[in-house]
């Protein structure tokens, strides 16, 4: 008798878990995606990361508030996204998903196009850095106009510092 009782607490709280961690929160910084969403969200300038997740997944069930606290902390400047790839198979397969949790990334610009993996830790913190590694301005020093112009035709945007010192400021 004492063996089910533990056994139901075990399940009970094991479902319950699940009930809370997924799905990400409507309101959060981290979107559900599906096949319908996806395409729409990976259009975009910004980095996107996007984690592929099981619900009864242990994995995913502990990389959870990680996640959520990185899609917080980057939310201006990369856009983080989770798609349950259980439940939506067809997407996880477009993907080559193979296990759960993974991680893709599109770089700046990438618009949508081939994701990288994932082959980080799977913490906050660990997120966070490989994130900002992608928004990190990329610092170029042009002593001519010349050079300036050929930039400007490589991206058609740029910034310029004039500056006297022999070194420029951190950004």
């Amino acid at each position: 008798m004492r063996l089910t009782t533990t056994l139901a607490a075990v399940v009970l709280v094991a479902l319950t878990t699940t009930a809370e961690a997924f799905p990400f929160a409507k309101k959060g910084d981290v979107k559900e995606l599906n096949g319908k969403t996806l395409p729409k969200f990976l259009s975009t300038h910004k980095p996107v990361f996007v984690m592929f997740y099981a619900p009864w997944c242990g994995h995913c069930k502990t990389m959870h508030p990680d996640y959520e606290k990185f899609g917080k902390a980057v939310k201006d400047v990369v856009r983080v996204g989770a798609v349950n790839a259980d439940q939506h198979k067809e997407v996880g397969g477009q993907y080559q998903v193979q296990g759960f949790p993974t991680i893709k990334y599109w770089p700046m610009h990438a618009n949508g196009k081939k994701p990288q993996d994932y082959q980080g830790q799977r913490t906050f913190a660990a997120l966070k850095a490989a994130a900002l590694r992608e928004v990190k301005p990329k610092v170029t020093t042009a002593t001519t106009v010349a050079a300036i112009t050929k930039m400007l035709g490589k991206t058609g945007k740029v910034a310029v510092l004039f500056t006297a010192k022999p070194k420029s400021p951190p950004m």
